[in-house]
C-alpha cells in the first residue's frame, strides 16, 4: 500500500509538470547560451576526470597518466554518439597546484572544442 504522503507528492508533481512541461530543456538551453543550439537535443555523456584537476592530495598518483588521454577520450565519446561530458574537479586540487590545474582546464576546453 502506498502511503498517503507519497501519493500526494506524486499528484503534486504531475500537476506541476502539466503546467510547466518544457521548463527543463528550456532552462538547459538558456544556460548553454549557444547560437543555433537545438532545443530538443538531450545531453548524453559521461563523467570525466583529469590528473591535476582531481588530485586532492599533494602527491600525484604513481599510476602514469595516459598519453593523448583527452584527445583519445573525446574521439571515443564523439564516435559513441555522445555530446556531453561532466568534468569532475576538486577545489583542493586548485589550491595544491593552481598553474597545473588551470593549464589542464585550458587543454580540456580546447580539445573539447575540437571534437
Amino acid at each position: 500500500m502506498v502511503p498517503k504522503t507519497v501519493l500526494c507528492a506524486i499528484v503534486d508533481c504531475l500537476i506541476l509538470s502539466s503546467f510547466l512541461p518544457n521548463i527543463g530543456f528550456d532552462l538547459m538551453n538558456k544556460v548553454n547560451a549557444q547560437l543555433g543550439h537545438q532545443t530538443n537535443v538531450p545531453f548524453i555523456g559521461v563523467n570525466m576526470k583529469g590528473l591535476y584537476t582531481s588530485t586532492i592530495h599533494k602527491n600525484l598518483s604513481s599510476i602514469p597518466f595516459p598519453d593523448n588521454y583527452y584527445s583519445d577520450s573525446f574521439k571515443i565519446i564523439k564516435s559513441a554518439g555522445m555530446n556531453h561530458i561532466r568534468y569532475v574537479l576538486y577545489w583542493q586540487a586548485y589550491e595544491n597546484d593552481p598553474l597545473s590545474f588551470i593549464a589542464e582546464l585550458q587543454t580540456v576546453a580546447s580539445l573539447a572544442d575540437k571534437w
